[in-house]
């Protein structure tokens, strides 16, 4: 190992031997070190990758190895455990969604795993609804490294909205201190390592107005000592896991340059092991994957030759982290929609991309451009719109993120080819039908000779050569009325296009033109015993043949309905009871009149039942008892 001061000149980086050193740490399973930090597996394969990474020796892991081990740490709450059998932690949660970033696989949270929503809703559930801080894990540990790690793995997720952003950044408020910096929590002593896990936040929640960059950049700068490395806080022994540290909050900041950037790029070569790989916390002690990822990615933002570039927001190369979060870019972009009713707020640029990208969206800029020649209202809110989307280069952001898109789905399909055969597609191509070579008998052979067909309908040797075409003008672009903002918004590639719009080739279509003209206008009209009854015309009229008509049924006339005797009409002599009433069905069996008793003055039935009831008044006699029938007078 080279020791302190031991040469003037910075040695070279040994990018070999450090890739070596990443590789060789999981054949280490023989050793004591290995199960001492089984607590640290899952972190210690996402430091050893992001070291890769930014190396340029991003595929220096087994990736689907990789993929499998960050699977069997995920626990049924969606949560991720350090190693298998392990409790979920937000550390290792985190350390899993990054892994997956960088591997391009975090689509596999949804095949494989529990779901991306399990995984969301685990990191959000940690959140205090009170405080806004969060928790490390269901025991209730408080730390704002936990607060950053949640927003870090949902920034990647696209789920921020999932949390109450404006708390979070209160209690990173209230961990601020008199000098500028940041504790773990309010009225904790301020750390480096603290300080960039509040800016990160601030900075994915695009919040960095609330910090006092002048006080914070001083102090953060003073962290540097004679020997060229940082420490974490004042009176302590510097440490290169520090380069990363204060380094990346400074780059937050913008003031990179108020450190001596070549004084700690010699610190840090001088910590690495040359021969074996690896980067130690000081030149002359034991080497280790945290401070070897951290010590690389310091070179990084360094802009040391030959490194990879680092988001220090993520903690992750930006080639890794640019197709998730564009968040760390064009953060000056105020992040709302003027021109939508609600006035909608966003918490980074990605949810603002995929909110301008939305039908609804769309529909309320196009409704805004019609109200804009009539309302001056409307005009005003269009201008200041279309200046917005202008000057912060809207367009350029949307275009670049169907490409990163494009591209990660292009690595998808590459992956695979290599077990399938590559299909070719030719711009004309002629495809046979019917062309079996074993001669069969088909059904329309016994058909054709009585019966006319419809011409097509079986394949014929006119139809067996069939060419199809795939025009590229035409059906690639847009059908239909185009309404203004659609023709920016179509960034759909050719193979989508062509989905889209399914035509048919101009030859198809006129082959179906002919053969409809040779189409005779005439319907078979068929017997039971499939005999031809007569053929007419598909015009014609349906009338039955001559000899088949059938008679026209008569028409029922319903007796009229007698027409009741007028109330003034009535005697009032006369009682009512011996008026013509229908009989009720009450079940009631009534006594006919004997021929002797018909003879007489009444002509009215006997009752069985002689004990029913008057109801009501009588409007025609007194309301006595008299005349009531089946009552004794």
């Amino acid at each position: 190992m080279v020791h302190e001061g031991t040469t003037t000149e910075s040695p070279a980086l040994a990018v070999q031997a450090h890739v070596k050193y990443v590789q060789s740490l999981d054949t280490k399973k023989d050793e004591l070190d290995y199960w001492l930090t089984e607590h640290l597996r899952l972190n210690g394969v996402y430091w050893g990758l992001v070291a890769l990474h930014l190396l340029g020796q991003a595929d220096a892991l087994p990736r689907q190895e990789t993929i499998d081990f960050v699977f069997s740490c995920q626990h049924e709450n969606g949560g991720f455990g350090a190693a298998p059998g392990h409790d979920a932690h937000m550390l290792s949660t985190v350390s899993a969604v990054q892994i997956l970033a960088m591997v391009d696989a975090l689509d596999d949270l949804d095949t494989r795993g529990h779901g991306k929503a399990k995984v969301e809703k685990y990191i959000a559930d940690l959140q205090d609804s009170n405080t806004g801080s969060f928790y490390g894990d269901e025991w209730g540990e408080e730390d704002t490294r936990f607060l950053y790690g949640a927003l870090n793995a949902l920034s990647l997720l696209g789920a921020l909205s999932r949390i109450n952003l404006d708390k979070a950044v209160s209690h990173i408020q209230s961990c601020a201190n008199f000098d500028g910096g940041y504790g773990a929590k309010p009225g904790a002593e301020t750390h480096s390592g603290q300080i960039l896990t509040c800016l990160a936040a601030l900075s994915i929640a695009n919040r960095l107005d609330v910090v006092d960059e002048e006080k914070l950049g001083s102090w953060l700068s003073e962290r540097q000592t004679p020997s060229g490395g940082f420490n974490g806080r004042p009176e302590k022994k510097e440490d290169v896991c520090y380069s990363w540290w204060v380094l990346a909050s400074l780059a937050i900041l913008k003031r990179t340059h108020w450190i001596d950037r070549d004084a700690l790029i010699t610190f840090i070569l001088s910590s690495q092991d040359s021969e074996n790989g690896g980067l130690s916390d000081r030149p002359g002690d034991m080497v280790d994957v945290w401070h070897t990822c951290f010590g690389l990615a310091g070179l990084s933002l360094l802009q040391y030759p030959g490194m990879v570039p680092v988001n220090p927001d993520m903690e992750s190369s930006l080639e890794s982290t640019r197709d998730c979060t564009p968040v760390s870019i064009n953060k000056n972009i105020p992040l709302l929609c003027t021109v939508c009713p609600e006035a909608p707020r966003f918490s980074d640029v990605s949810h603002l991309l995929t909110h301008i990208a939305s039908k609804g969206h769309l529909h309320h800029e196009t409704q805004t451009k019609l109200k804009s020649h009539q309302d001056i209202a409307a005009s005003m809110t269009l201008q200041q719109y279309e200046s917005w989307y202008k000057a912060n280069g809207i367009e350029a952001l949307l275009v670049e993120r169907m490409k990163a898109k494009q591209k990660k789905e292009a690595a998808k399909t590459s992956r695979t080819r290599d077990s399938t055969p590559s299909v070719i597609l030719k711009s004309r191509r002629k495809s046979k039908r019917g062309s079996n070579k074993t001669k069969v008998k088909a059904e329309q052979d016994d058909m054709t000779q009585d019966y006319p067909l419809f011409p097509g309908f079986f394949p014929s040797e006119i139809d067996a050569e069939v060419d199809e075409e795939f025009p590229s003008g035409d059906m690639l672009s847009l059908k239909g009325q185009v309404w203004p903002g659609m023709g920016k918004m179509d960034l759909a590639n050719d193979d989508m296009k062509r989905t889209r719009n399914q035509r048919k080739p101009n030859s198809v279509i006129e082959k179906m033109k002919h053969i409809s003209e040779g189409i005779e206008p005439t319907q078979v009209v068929m017997t039971p015993d499939l005999e031809v009854e007569r053929v007419k015309g598909v015009y014609d009229s349906s009338s039955p043949i001559p000899g088949q008509e059938e008679e026209t049924p008569k028409k029922t006339v319903r007796p009229k309905r007698k027409r009741s005797q007028a109330l003034a009409e009535i005697s009032v002599n006369v009682p009512r009871r011996a008026s013509r009433r229908p009989g009720r069905r009450n079940g009631q069996s009534k006594v006919k009149a004997s021929p002797e008793e018909s003879n007489g003055d009444s002509i009215l039935p006997i009752a069985a039942n002689t004990t029913s009831l008057r109801h009501g008044n009588d409007v025609f006699r007194d309301n006595d008892d008299d005349g009531v029938p089946g009552k004794p007078p």
